[in-house]
């Protein structure tokens, strides 16, 4: 099976490749279209550690 995948070519590699983006209040990502940053793309919403910490322990911000 291994070979009938190769042979008839099921597979393609990906390619990977940076896009321009940049940090919006902190938490947020926003993903532009090109170079020039006119059209943003996506936002990708972050959340920080959420969690209570114990007296005396550092948060992450």
């Amino acid at each position: 099976m291994l070979r009938q995948i190769i042979d008839e070519g099921w597979l393609q590699t990906g390619r990977s490749s940076p896009f321009p983006a940049n940090t919006v209040n902190d938490d947020d990502i926003e993903v532009y279209t090109d170079e020039q940053r006119m059209e943003v793309k996506a936002r990708l919403h972050m959340l920080r550690q959420q969690n209570q910490k114990a007296p005396g322990w550092p948060t992450m911000r």
